[in-house]
C-alpha cells in the first residue's frame, strides 16, 4: 500500500509482485527446502514445528523469475500480480519427499518440535 500511495503521489511508474516460499540455489539455508535439504546431507534430524499439516505452495526460482520477466514486459502499471500456484503441499509431504531423496527413514529422521 505505502509503495501503490508514494506512486500516486509522485507519478511513478508502480508494479506490484506477490510471491511467496521461493526455493533454489543461494537461497537462505534457514527456509525450510534448503534447511532440510542441508540436515538431511549431514543425516541430521529434521525438525518440523506442531504436526507438519500446515499448507504451503512452493515456487521455484526459476519460475518467479521468468514470472517477473513478463510482468515487466506485459504488466500493466498500478497494478498487483499474484505469483503463485493452486499446487499445495503439507510440510511434513515435503519432509517426507526429502527423507526419500536422501534414503531416509521418514520415521526416525522426522522430529516434531514445539510450535514456535
Amino acid at each position: 500500500m505505502l509503495v501503490m500511495a508514494y506512486g500516486r503521489s509522485y507519478g511513478l511508474p508502480v508494479i506490484t509482485t506477490r510471491g511467496n516460499n521461493v526455493y533454489g540455489p543461494n537461497q537462505f539455508p534457514e527456509k525450510l527446502i534448503p534447511k532440510f535439504i542441508l540436515l538431511a546431507m549431514r543425516g541430521k534430524v529434521l525438525p518440523i514445528h506442531g504436526d507438519g499439516t500446515n499448507v504451503r505452495s512452493y515456487l521455484y526460482c526459476e519460475d518467479v523469475a521468468e514470472a517477473f520477466e513478463v510482468i515487466l514486459h506485459k504488466g500493466e502499471v498500478g497494478h498487483v500480480y499474484n505469483v503463485g500456484t493452486k499446487k499445495e503441499r503439507r510440510v511434513i509431504d515435503v519432509a517426507k519427499d526429502i527423507c526419500k531423496l536422501f534414503s531416509m527413514d521418514p520415521e526416525t529422521s522426522i522430529k516434531f518440535v514445539e510450535n514456535r
